[in-house]
């Protein structure tokens, strides 16, 4: 493109986050706020401009995804010289920089639970008690439950919520970068991380023993019961609405030793809002992830699944029931206009009591937001 025409990609205009800036970065069709005005470009070689300092620089970028830009450049300098000339100076041990769209839609998780992993944060391997991931309600988000290790210096128990929002491949390896959730306030300084991961080949590329202790986390829910730790389902006749008085749920641990599983990723991840220097077995946290367990759902009674929803008697939350999934949905629009929001899923993990026909007691498996 010739000088003083310079366009950046339509598809780059946004709001971005870049490690050490302080300031968000937003880009348009010819300018990027904290590195100035196109001039020239040529392939993935840009000559910018900034106007506050008069100066020049070439920025060489790369577009990892729709969601993530890296990229080296020059110093700034004051006299203007040819694109090529300037962009020449750029060596190959040049810092790199990653920049994350703040705006972008998030992707579908390369991982997907039930999961188990044991994470090493240099000090050794915390094995056991094994750590979990679990699908959440949405495909871009997936929950990472932390167990500490008494034996393992720096381990904790923690939940981190992560949201997947790019993901791309160099060689034989597999980046992704998210934003995890925590359950305090966090700034994208904290929140940004960027993933390497290597899928394990058939036949095994990693050796070892790696023992799989799932810990699953159940609800319990009575159905019909009058008891005070129970949820009670009322039904309506035929034409009526359907209703439900909601009690409280129960949480029960359900521990699966000693299952062996495969191994599915050896994974690393920054410790920074970058993705310096990562390699799968090389970072700030390095894991190894393996499939779960997955038991056959049991079902909801027919009596249950009669009724396509039920109702509580404030119309703010919906109960839809399939043969082994249940669905909340939860509205702050008590007449039903306004589109309700999916809150949680669960699943019929087993039966634990069924004394009459129109009374069970079940535990469910539950997946929620937060």
């Amino acid at each position: 493109m010739s000088a003083e025409q310079c366009q950046l990609p339509a598809r780059w205009e946004g709001s971005w986050f870049q490690s050490g800036v302080h300031q968000t970065i937003t880009i348009n069709r010819s300018t990027i706020s904290t590195k100035g005005r196109c001039l020239e470009s040529e392939g993935e070689k840009y000559l910018l401009k900034n106007e506050k300092d008069n100066c020049f620089r070439c920025v060489v970028f790369h577009e990892k995804h729709l969601n993530v830009l890296q990229y080296k450049e020059t110093f700034c300098i004051p006299d203007r010289s040819p694109l090529r000339t300037i962009c020449s100076t750029i060596s190959g041990d040049a810092n790199l920089f990653s920049m994350f769209r703040l705006d972008g839609a998030p992707i579908d998780c390369p991982f997907k639970g039930p999961l188990t992993f044991t994470y090493n944060r240099g000090h050794g391997d915390c094995r056991y008690p094994v750590s979990t991931i679990e699908s959440c309600i949405h495909p871009s988000r997936v929950l990472l439950n932390y167990q500490a290790c008494p034996d393992i210096p720096g381990t904790e128990s923690a939940v981190e919520e992560l949201q997947c929002l790019a993901a791309w491949k160099e060689g034989s390896f597999r980046y992704l970068v998210g934003l995890i959730q925590y359950r305090h306030h966090a700034s994208y300084e904290e929140r940004f991380r960027c993933f390497a991961y290597e899928k394990s080949k058939k036949g095994g590329v990693f050796s070892g023993n790696y023992g799989n202790f799932a810990n699953n986390s159940a609800v319990s829910l009575a159905l019909g019961s009058t008891s005070k730790d129970s949820a009670s389902l009322v039904s309506v006749p035929a034409g009526g609405t359907s209703s439900v008085a909601v009690g409280s749920m129960s949480t029960n641990s359900n521990n699966n030793n000693n299952q062996q599983n495969d191994l599915l990723f050896r994974v690393a991840m920054s410790g920074d809002a970058s993705c310096n220097g990562l390699l799968p077995n090389e970072g700030s946290r390095t894991m190894l992830f393996k499939k779960g367990s997955t038991p056959k759902p049991c079902q909801f009674p027919s009596w249950v699944q009669a009724h396509t929803q039920w109702h509580t008697l404030d119309q703010r939350s919906t109960y839809a029931f399939d043969s082994s999934t249940l669905r909340v949905s939860n509205s702050s629009d008590p007449t039903g206009i306004s589109p309700s929001t999916l809150s949680m899923t669960a699943v019929c993990h087993q039966i634990l009591d069924n004394p009459t026909l129109d009374k069970v007691m079940l535990v469910l498996q539950s997946t929620s937001e937060w």
